[in-house]
């Protein structure tokens, strides 16, 4: 049988962990994260049977709810990661930890203690040291890139995806929630400086470049992607006309800025003066060029990459030969594109 433990500091009597066990699992301290032997060093242990004589399943799901109650209780900081009926195989785990999170009254409650968590400046250091942790870890990459994997060739847990993105798009108040976060977002020096920062770190990778390519041009050239591309313009159309109010004002406060304006001239005038910035933005300008081959008026063959120089070369104006180009008009000024 299975029963329901508590750990409590023996100088304050505070409970500060919840767990289920059989035999001697609730005197023992193996298998403990972090957090519970912080605690229990600091302000000793001592163990008290809430629940006895109970069957596993039922275990779980008093766990669970349990944990959920203190999670609210501003008095009480529980140093349990996992939420209840977690770290378990069985069927029956499994279908208790589907029916919790369809309940109403545990997403509530565990919503709001997580929102007191995140208020926490300790448990947020934390947490952001336990991701970073993980996110160098190759065995923990090597999963979640796995996981992703497998989700992404899921049909069902795909089309889940789809229509939940769609129903969050045309809620108001979710599109008002994620705009007012961005925002916060993007005026947070350190957050932008992070963001930065790890962007250039990939770009500066070979491989990654060369990966990010590859997989533009494999999906350009893939018609099956190509539909889904313009089925998602069509049904992000609706709000076009209202993204774009939205972001010709907010140009039009940032242009009345001085703060913004002098910002921006002190960075073109630094990057102005940056050899090294110059070149990559050259190397960038001369990739973008296409080829082209056109015919003079004469008869000669010309082939050349950059229509605006061409066209400084030989006197001509890049908007008509553009048209040339584009198949739009036959010839301009005599100049006609060259069909081998």
């Amino acid at each position: 049988m299975a029963y329901i433990y508590g750990h409590y500091t023996t100088d304050t009597d505070k409970l500060f962990y919840i767990g289920k066990g059989t035999g001697r699992r609730a005197w023992s301290n193996r298998g403990r994260n972090p957090y519970w032997k912080r605690t229990a060093d600091k302000h000793g242990l001592s163990v008290k049977i809430l629940h006895d004589h109970l069957s596993d399943e039922d275990a779980y799901i008093l766990e669970a709810q349990l944990i959920a109650e203190e999670r609210t209780n501003p008095d009480t900081i529980l140093t349990n990661i996992l939420e209840g009926g977690e770290g378990i195989t069985s069927e029956a785990s499994k279908l208790f930890a589907q029916r919790r999170s369809q309940d109403p009254t545990w997403r509530h409650n565990h919503k709001e203690g997580m929102k007191r968590m995140a208020q926490d400046p300790e448990w947020r250091r934390k947490n952001k040291e336990r991701m970073e942790k993980m996110r160098d870890n190759p065995v923990y990459r090597e999963k979640m890139k796995a996981l992703g994997l497998k989700h992404s060739q899921d049909p069902a847990f795909r089309k889940r995806m789809k229509e939940q993105g769609i129903k969050n798009s045309q809620n108001p108040e979710w599109r008002q929630k994620i705009t007012e976060a961005n925002i916060r977002r993007s005026q947070d020096p350190a957050w932008r400086q992070t963001v930065s920062t790890i962007i250039k770190k990939k770009y500066e990778d070979p491989t990654f470049a060369n990966k990010i390519t590859e997989i533009n041009r494999r999906l350009a050239q893939d018609p099956e992607w190509q539909r889904k591309n313009r089925e998602g313009k069509q049904n992000m159309r609706p709000y076009g006309s209202e993204a774009r109010a939205k972001i010709a004002e907010r140009n039009r406060k940032l242009a009345q800025d001085p703060s913004w304006l002098s910002k921006i001239r002190a960075a073109g005038l630094r990057n102005s003066q940056d050899p090294e910035f110059r070149k990559k933005m050259q190397a960038i300008t001369d990739k973008q060029k296409k080829e082209h081959t056109v015919i003079s008026p004469s008869g000669e063959i010309h082939h050349f990459r950059g229509i605006n120089e061409f066209c400084r070369i030989h006197g001509l104006h890049s908007y008509g030969l553009g048209r040339v180009l584009r198949k739009q008009a036959v010839q301009y000024k005599g100049w006609r594109l060259y069909e081998p």
